[in-house]
């Protein structure tokens, strides 16, 4: 998805940057799972407001929902 532009960012990808951004300003950002859902929504909203269209790549999108993609195992 992308908006009349043609940019979109995943705001997963967002929150990673930003919390490298700030670990290497001495901080020391909580990116546990409890809170990524609240900085990923966030993240969305941040990007909408700068007319940057939210996008997932669909593999990560369902990686993250736990689902397992077409010939991947569970055996890790």
């Amino acid at each position: 998805m992308t908006d009349a532009t043609g940019q979109s960012y995943d705001p997963y990808i967002l929150v990673e940057d930003v919390v490298k951004l700030l670990r290497s300003h001495g901080l020391s950002p909580d990116s546990s799972p409890g809170h990524l859902a609240e900085a990923a929504a966030g993240a969305g909203k941040l990007l909408r407001a700068l007319d940057i269209a939210v996008a997932q790549h669909p593999d990560i999108a369902l990686r993250r929902s736990g689902t397992l993609m077409w010939g991947e195992s569970q055996d890790v």
